[in-house]
């Protein structure tokens, strides 16, 4: 980003501000133009995505675990609408939000730009981030009661223990969940974490 050393060596670009994104300049016109600086950055798409499901078994226990996982791709996260200068949380004490990591002038090494950039800097860009992620999908934990309930009458009978979405490591992602590609904007759904206690059997 721009730094206020750059005004005082007078090299900063006309228009930005110390706290704004230094846009690269591919022709060296002086001048940030859709036509002349465009380039490719990369794509929403994962580049592979990958699984692992197992059972073990132990006596009367059997512990089920799945893992899922996506590697590459850049998301939108951070582009358009959906970003940290929009986040239509930001005046809501109700709900838990991102806290941002914006510039300063006394915090020159900050990972996102100004408060203000959005609506005041010249020359826009966006931070668009990686969302690979390795997480945690299932897990269940199940004991097979039969042996105890045969006498009844019953021939099989199981109590399972699942848990579902229980951990997520993506880190270069900022957003709610790297899976979805929710981001911070009013209608992002990030996959729920919940827990279920099941009983089956048969007669």
């Amino acid at each position: 980003m721009w730094q206020q050393s750059d005004v005082e060596n007078k090299t900063i670009m006309d228009g930005m501000r110390p706290g704004d994104y230094i846009l690269e300049d591919i022709d060296g016109d002086g001048k940030i133009t859709s036509d002349k600086d465009r380039q490719f950055l990369g794509t929403s798409k994962e580049n592979f995505r990958w699984s692992l499901t197992n059972t073990f078994n132990y006596k009367d226990f059997s512990l089920l675990v799945y893992i899922n996982s996506i590697w590459g791709g850049n998301g939108y996260y951070l582009s358009g609408s959906n970003t940290p200068y929009y986040d239509e949380y930001v005046n809501s004490s109700a709900h838990n939000r991102t806290v941002y990591d914006y510039w300063t002038p006394s915090n020159v090494d900050a990972k996102y730009p100004r408060s203000d950039y959005q609506q005041n800097a010249r020359y826009k860009g966006t931070k668009y981030m990686d969302r690979s992620f390795i997480k945690l999908q299932k897990l269940a934990l199940s004991y097979n009661l039969s042996k105890l309930v045969k006498q009844y009458g019953i021939n099989n009978m199981r109590l399972i223990l699942s848990a579902d979405n229980l951990l997520t490591i993506a880190p270069h992602w900022d957003g709610l969940d790297p899976e979805t590609g929710s981001g911070v904007t009013i209608s992002s759904s990030p996959s729920i974490r919940t827990y279920q206690v099941s009983l089956m059997f048969n007669f």
